[in-house]
Parts: C-alpha cells; sequence; structure tokens
C-alpha cells in the first residue's frame, strides 16, 4: 500500500511524499526526479557539439539512464531510493531500539548508534539514526560544537518540540509519541526526518548547505492533517557543548570542555551566541550561534537546567509549560544550551515553513553570515540539492547499473568530507574515522593527498588546497612529518620510544602535484610560491617538488640491494620497526612516480633534471624487477634476507606492474595469484597478505596490516589489473564498493554508507567482515577516493605531458564518464569527450578506438572538423583549450 501526503514545498513545488512497503521500496520519485533526470540528460549532452548531425546517436545521449539503480546494496537496515531531490538517498527503517542486530561493540561497550555524514566543503556533521546531529569544527582545534552527553544534559541538537495546548513531545526519534510514524532519510549533505503524529506532519531536513558556509541549516514543514486550525508553539533545540578532541594517539575521543563565557539574543537578527572561555595562549575558540531565518522568536532559553527541569529530554519543562523563560548566561558555564520558540497557527491541510541556522564563527562574522542566509532561507534547501545534482559524475554503464549511484554517492562521500584548516590555510580531506574524530589528528601526510586525486577531476580549486597543505607541511630540509595533531602540530610518535619516518611521504607529493598539473593543465601552479614548514623559507611549487625528490633519493637513500630504505614503514606503519630494512613498495612506487614527475620537469624547460629523473626511475625499475620471486614480487628486505617470498604481500604487486618492471608473463602470473590467494577467497576486496605470513605488529593474521582489506591498496591493484585483465579489475572493483559490503554482510551497518580504514579478511575467520577501528568504524575518506580514481583509470583517462591518453579497460565497449574536468564516452560507433582545464593551451589527444569503428574516421573539435592521424589503434589531434571553457570532441565515422 502506498498513502501520499500532497503539501507545497518552500518554493512552490507540489511535492509527493510516500511511506512505501512491500514493492513499492527503493524509490520515492515525484518532479523533483524528472529535473534532475533532465539535468543529468544535459551533462550527457555536453559531450557532443550540437553542430553534429547525429547527437541523439552519441553515446552520452544513449547512457542516460531513466533514474538511480537501487536495487542492489540494500541491507537489514534499510534500502536505498531516490529522493525528492532525484538524488540516492538511503532510508534508515529499523528500529534501534527493539531490533538485536542494531547493537555492535567497540572497547567501550555495547551501542546502538549508527551516523550519516552530512558535509559541505568545510563543515562535517554526523547525523544519528536516534535523531540528533553533532556539528565538526576543524578550523582552530578537532572539537565538537554540541557533543551528545546525556549524563550532563547534552543533547547535541536538531529536532524539536511541538506543543498543541493540549499536549507536548518531541521529534527526537528516541522520544517519539506512542503511535507515531516516522521516517529517516540520509542523503546527499543531509539528514530528513518526518513525524506524523496528533494530527501534525512535521518534516525537518537538517543539511549543510553547498558550498564553504560554517554553518547547518534546519528546515521545519509543519502540516496539519486535522480537521480543524490549531495553533503550535515549536522550540527548535540545538545544545552548546563544545568539546575538544585531544590529540592522543589510540585516543580518547572528544575530552576536553570548553566552557562559555556568556550567551546573548539579538533581537534585529534573531540570533542566539554563545561565547567561549579564551584560555590565555590557546587557540581562540569559535562563537556559537543559532539563528531564526524566517520567523520571530517568540521566547529563547540558554540555561540547560531550567529548560530540561525534571522532563528531562524527553519532555523539558519548559515545553510543557509552553514557554521559555528568555534568559541567557552571563558567568562560565558548561551548562549553556540554545531554544528558540515560534508560534504557528495553521489551518486545516495547510503548512507553514520555518528555518534555523546553527554554526560557528567569529564574533563579527557571524551577522553578516546570518543576514544572508535569510534572504535566501526558504530555497536554500532546494538550491543545495541542485547544487549536488549539477556536481556529482556521471556514471553510465551496459550492466550493473547501481555502480553510478555509488559512484555519485562516493563522490559526496569524499567531498563533504573536506574541512578547513586555519594553520595550512586549506580545505582538506584528511583520512577521517577514527585518527581524525577519536585521536584528534591528521595522520598521515599521505591521507589527504590520495584523497585528494580524483578530486582533480571533480573540484580542481579544491585539489589545489590539498596540495596547498602538502606544501605548507613540508620542511626545506629532512623527513615529512608523519601527520599532524589539531592545531597543525607535526605528529612522529607512534608509541612510547618511538618515532614515526616513513620513507614514501615525498612521493605522494610528487604524485599529487604531477597529475594535478598535468590533469587540469594548470602550469602557472609551479609558479607559485609557499613556504615551508617551520619558517625556514619560502620557494616555487617546482622547487618544492624538486626539494621532494632529491630529499627521496638522498635523504631517504637506497638500502644494499638498490631499494629505497626502510625506516620506520613504508605504507605498513611498522614495516622498519618490525625490522625490514629495504621497501620493495616504495621502490616500485617510485619507480612509477619518477616516470610522472619527469613529464612535469619537461613543461618546466627542465631537461637535464627531468633527464636524471628518467634516469633513476630507470634504475629502479631494474631493482624492482630484480625482486621477482617466480611468483609474485618480494616485500623488500630484512638485513640481508628478502621476505614476502614466500607469503604474497599485495603492497608491492600493483606498482611492480605499472611502473613496467614486470614481464607480461611475470605480471599474468602474478595476476593469477593474487586473484587466487587475495581476491576470490573474499566477498568485499582482496586481502592485503597471504595466510601464511602470520602479525606484523598490527594484529593477528587477516586484520590491519597483516592480511586485512585495505582501500589504499585494492585501489592501485584495480587500476594495474585493468590493462591485464579487465574482467578481473572490473570484479574487484565492484568488491570494494559499500553495495557490495552491504550484500556481504548485511547485519553490519558500518560499511553501508561510508566505510573504516579496513575490514578484517576472510583470514580472520569469525571476525571477518568487522572494521579494523571498531571505535569509530566510519567516515575513512579512502573507501570514497580509491573506488572513484578507478572510476578514471577503468575509463582509461590518463593526462600526460603532451595531453591526454584515453584508453578504457572496461570489460565490455560501451560506457560514459563524465566529471566537471573531464568526460568520455564509448558506444554505438562513436566517441566523444569534453575537457575543462584550469589553463589555456593546446593539448594532444591520444584515444583508443572502438572495434565498432573499424575503418577511417573523422574528429571533430567543438563541433569543427580536425586534422587527425590514425594508427595502431589510436586516433591523434591537437586542439586548443581555454581555462574555465568547455572543449569538446567527438570521434565518428568518416563520410
Amino acid at each position: 500500500m502506498r498513502r501520499y501526503s500532497l503539501r507545497r514545498s518552500p518554493d512552490g513545488v507540489q511535492r509527493a511524499n510516500a511511506r512505501m512497503s512491500g514493492g513499492d521500496r527503493g524509490v520515492r520519485r515525484t518532479g523533483g526526479t524528472l529535473r534532475a533526470v533532465a539535468a543529468l540528460l544535459g551533462i550527457f549532452l555536453l559531450a557532443l557539439p550540437p553542430s553534429l548531425v547525429v547527437p541523439a546517436a552519441s553515446p552520452l545521449a544513449a547512457a542516460t539512464r531513466p533514474g538511480w539503480d537501487t536495487s542492489y546494496g540494500n541491507d537489514h537496515f534499510g534500502h536505498w531510493l531516490v529522493d525528492r531531490f532525484g538524488l540516492p538517498a538511503f532510508e534508515y527503517t529499523i528500529d534501534e531500539a527493539t531490533d538485536p542486530a542494531a547493537i555492535w561493540n567497540n572497547s567501550s561497550g555495547a551501542h546502538n548508534d549508527f551516523w550519516h555524514q552530512i558535509g559541505n566543503d568545510r563543515v562535517v556533521a554526523t547525523a544519528f539514526n536516534h535523531g540528533y546531529v553533532q556539528l565538526w569544527d576543524q578550523e582552530r582545534q578537532y572539537r565538537w560544537s554540541n557533543l551528545y552527553e546525556a549524563s550532563t544534559n547534552h543533547y547535541a541538537g536538531g529536532f524539536g518540540y511541538v506543543n498543541d495546548g493540549s499536549q507536548a513531545w518531541s521529534t527526537l526519534y528516541s522520544d517519539r509519541p506512542a503511535g507515531a510514524s516516522y521516517r529517516r532519510d540520509f542523503g546527499m549533505g543531509y539528514v530528513d526526518k518526518e513525524e506524523v503524529a496528533n494530527g501534525l506532519d512535521l518534516d525537518q531536513t537538517v543539511f549543510a548547505p553547498f558550498g564553504n558556509d560554517p554553518v547547518l541549516l534546519s528546515q521545519i514543514t509543519m502540516t496539519n492533517t486535522g480537521a480543524l486550525t490549531r495553533t503550535y508553539t515549536y522550540v527548535e533545540y540545538w545544545d552548546v557543548n563544545p568539546m575538544v578532541v585531544t590529540a592522543t594517539l589510540h585516543g580518547q575521543g572528544a575530552s576536553i570542555p570548553q566552557p562559555i563565557a556568556a550567551t546573548s539574543f539579538d533581537p534585529a537578527s534573531r540570533t542566539l551566541t554563545a561565547t567561549p572561555v579564551i584560555t590565555p595562549g590557546g587557540p581562540t575558540p569559535h562563537t556559537l550561534f543559532l539563528s531564526s531565518l524566517t520567523d520571530p522568536v517568540v521566547h529563547f532559553e540558554t540555561h540547560a537546567s531550567a529548560f530540561f527541569g525534571r522532563g528531562g529530554r524527553a519532555l523539558p519543562d519548559e515545553v510543557a509549560a509552553g514557554r521559555l523563560s528568555d534568559s541567557t548566561v552571563a558567568s562560565p558555564t558548561t551548562g549553556a544550551m540554545f531554544a528558540m520558540q515560534a508560534q504557528v497557527t495553521l489551518p486545516p491541510r495547510q503548512s507553514h515553513t520555518l528555518v534555523y541556522a546553527y554554526g560557528y564563527g567569529d564574533a563579527g562574522t557571524i551577522s553578516p553570515l546570518v543576514q544572508r542566509l535569510a534572504q535566501t532561507a526558504l530555497t536554500a534547501l532546494s538550491s543545495s540539492e541542485a547544487a549536488w545534482s549539477a556536481a556529482v559524475p556521471v556514471l553510465g554503464l551496459p550492466r550493473d547499473q547501481w555502480l553510478s549511484r555509488e559512484m555519485a554517492w562516493n563522490y559526496y562521500g569524499l567531498r563533504s568530507s573536506f574541512t578547513s584548516e586555519d594553520v595550512w590555510q586549506a580545505h582538506l580531506p584528511s583520512q577521517g574515522s577514527v585518527y581524525q574524530y577519536d585521536w584528534g589528528m591528521n595522520i598521515a601526510y599521505r591521507d589527504p593527498l590520495q584523497h585528494a586525486l580524483p578530486i582533480i577531476y571533480t573540484v580542481p580549486s579544491l585539489a589545489r588546497e590539498t596540495l596547498s597543505f602538502a606544501l605548507r607541511a613540508q620542511p626545506q630540509q629532512g623527513f615529512i612529518p608523519y601527520g599532524f595533531a589539531s592545531g597543525g602540530i607535526p605528529f612522529n610518535s607512534f608509541n612510547p620510544g618511538g618515532k614515526l619516518y616513513p620513507d614514501d611521504a615525498d612521493l605522494w607529493l610528487l604524485w599529487l602535484a604531477s597529475e594535478y598539473v598535468l590533469a587540469t593543465r594548470d602550469v602557472t601552479f609551479l609558479s607559485q610560491v609557499f613556504p615551508y614548514l617551520g619558517g625556514t623559507g619560502s620557494d616555487t611549487v617546482y622547487n618544492h617538488l624538486k626539494t621532494a625528490y632529491q630529499h627521496q633519493v638522498n635523504g631517504v637513500g637506497f638500502g644494499p640491494h638498490g631499494e629505497f630504505r626502510m625506516l620506520s614503514g613504508d605504507w605498513g606503519d611498522l614495516e622498519g620497526v618490525n625490522g625490514a630494512t629495504e621497501s620493495s613498495a616504495t621502490t616500485a612506487q617510485a619507480a612509477w612516480v619518477f616516470q610522472y614527475f619527469a613529464q612535469i620537469a619537461d613543461l618546466m624547460g627542465d631537461s637535464t633534471f627531468a633527464a636524471q629523473v628518467r634516469a633513476q626511475a630507470k634504475t629502479l625499475v631494474g631493482v624492482t624487477a630484480a625482486q621477482w620471486t617466480g611468483r609474485w614480487f618480494n616485500r623488500g628486505y630484512k638485513g640481508a634476507t628478502p621476505y614476502g617470498v614466500d607469503s604474497l604481500y599485495l603492497n608491492t604487486q600493483p606498482w611492480a606492474i605499472l611502473s613496467g618492471a614486470a614481464t607480461i608473463t611475470q605480471a599474468i602470473t602474478d595476476d593469477n595469484n593474487i586473484k587466487t590467494l587475495l581476491s576470490q577467497p573474499s566477498p568485499i576486496g582482496a586481502a592485503s597478505e597471504s595466510t601464511s605470513q602470520g602479525p606484523s605488529g598490527e594484529g593477528g593474521t587477516g586484520t590491519g596490516s597483516t592480511g586485512g582489506i585495505w582501500y589504499s591498496l585494492n585501489g592501485p591493484t584495480v587500476w594495474a589489473f585493468a590493462a591485464l585483465d579487465p574482467a578481473l579489475a572490473y570484479q574487484e572493483y565492484k568488491n570494494n564498493t559499500h553495495a557490495t559490503y552491504a550484500q556481504a554482510y548485511p547485519t553490519n551497518w558500518w560499511g553501508v554508507l561510508s566505510g573504516p580504514d579496513s575490514y578484517d579478511s576472510f583470514e580472520a575467520g569469525a571476525s571477518a567482515g568487522q572494521a579494523f577501528q571498531m571505535d569509530y568504524p566510519v567516515q575513512d575518506t579512502h573507501a570514497h577516493a580509491w573506488p572513484l580514481y578507478d572510476t578514471f583509470k577503468l575509463s582509461g583517462i590518463q593526462p600526460t605531458e603532451a595531453g591526454y591518453t584515453i584508453n578504457p579497460h572496461w570489460p565490455f565497449a560501451q560506457f560514459t564518464w563524465n566529471t566537471s574536468v573531464v568526460g568520455v564516452s564509448y558506444g554505438n560507433g562513436r566517441v566523444s569527450g569534453r575537457l575543462h582545464p584550469e589553463g589555456t593551451g593546446t593539448v594532444r589527444m591520444h584515444v583508443r578506438l572502438p572495434a565498432s569503428l573499424p575503418g577511417s574516421v573523422a574528429v571533430y573539435v567543438n563541433g569543427a572538423p580536425a586534422t587527425s592521424t590514425q594508427g595502431n589503434g589510436f586516433v591523434d589531434w591537437s586542439m586548443p583549450v581555454t581555462q574555465g571553457q568547455d572543449t569538446t570532441w567527438a570521434i565518428l565515422p568518416a563520410s
């Protein structure tokens, strides 16, 4: 049965909300869906010049979807659907209070929490199944603005209370009235909660508005479902409980409260503020605020004890009384909160929408922000979701159409993980998860850099900002720190008496910078000047990169077998601590990265240095080739003894193949052994080591870096497999998705919307599928970044010094992959694409011809014929590109 409740949304668009069961599960369609599909069609059609005679036959047009496939990846906790904005969303359907599958355990005990990341380019928040929302602030300290702590009357916020004159009730799921119906949807940038009780339909959407504002908006639409006009008191509640996450390895979580010095109310802007106590010598914490953007504030409250009284969270005393006390705090306290009371009169079947803003800022920035937000308050949600719809990349495949939804969701998960840090003057995507939210750190240095790789092709400005962090965090001499603690403090200690000096940090800087410049054509970026870490001077980006290269070669240096020395570790943090002295993985990766970086030297006209880098890369290829064991490449050396001879380590294998160190025969053998030992036995991605290895210091066999399942190893593996074994690459690509995880482990909540750093593998036995770090098992950015980056690699998109090579490796002939920087589509005897660069110049295209184009072809650039050459299965041409403008191209059969 399907029931609809019709109401008018704030932007005047009639919409239908469906509560679904049985065969209706998975789709919630409205007119917004049709608008979104039309927008997607427009994205596809961008790739073909309008002057071509056959645009309707283009693969870009043919790949248009009727919607997002929501049939795969559903689990015990809920199901995917298409929301009213035409975007993927997940409806959480179980009752965590009664369903035993909702219970999970970690070091602090049993829990029934399930949460979703909502964010924009600046802030991150966590929306919980219970109905509350916590706001994260990373700009000066790693802290929660409103940490949930029931023992001290702190309940996070993002929900409200209703009083209709005869009864009062909460909109929090955990305190919902008896008999109420309740819906919880987690979408791109929002959580939407709809409660129907006592003749009132109350739909609340808390969202981070697309862009860079340090704020969450709360939109509440109240609909009188009864037959009589009624007057309601509505109270919007947000807590004030700033709590700093102490920078502690294997950490303490939020553990340092920040008292509030005073609260105040500004009637002109309808804004409550909470000014923090400033500790001498420490960073200045942000002021918190709550503002009513649409309606008068009848009354307010900032004292938690007065507000809750004896009634507590379920029914606060002041809500039951129907009046807040208009009190403010005048001395330091940890018992502050925000509540605003509105009065709404509704005739039968009529609706009213209120919008509130909850966020942070310095005192002088809050009023202008509130004034600006108020101007578009009633359209902010639809505008924000329209922006997400326009931004998400579009993947079209002839089968497994759910992957289009998956990659769009990965884009959302990756982009919404970005936070701003004042010390770096940049937005960046740290690893998130336990490292950020429980340990209070941005570790390791390599993590934001690898996460920014797919961002190059989707939001180049954010990739550039991540690079600015990487450059500012680089010393002019010495090792790049392993990572950074809250406030930009270098962090190298891993355990008492131990130090972490990774041997691969320089490579990630070289890789990200090289790919950014080559992909975007932003060559001028290489001439920009950035300081070195610690105020030891400044230099151009290009010279920063030369410093990184020289440090890798001369600072890290080589062992007696010609491999890079294993310091404390490479990707495996404790590999050196546990006795390894040389790293085959770092050596093989460097062989590939140096070949890439040499192209940057060529672009700068630094031909002598380019030749030096290429010569070093060639040497490293030879050194890596010498590590072939007959079955795979070894892991490295422990003194004079190679290890990883009897045990297959995934770390080295993809880089040996990508760098060219493996012969075809060796690559096929390596591929088959990885398939047999690591990939095929696992339903959710290849294990990182074979079972014979045993513990290496980070857990037992099948866990952590001792055989766990890591996106950051499987990502390069998919890429390396792609040209060699497209079917295996595609299977591994699918296995490393949230949807496949949900199918394999339907009662584990932590892999459904995001994921952990790693999973225990099949080698771990009973714990297979469990997150390695259960203290904070979600929101790890690896889970979104690597599958997204692999989509570029399977699509064959490779930037070069001259321009782009397009050489697809999907195991089928037709596909479309379109992002804000690059798009390409194959199918129906046509190839087409587009570039949207950050620089102006000429690019050389080298594009693989499909089997469906066996004869002569013609190339069109922006609709006009272009001179091209054809041979060895590729077509080549040059075309001018202009900064900030689309250049479209198409390959058609010659007439």
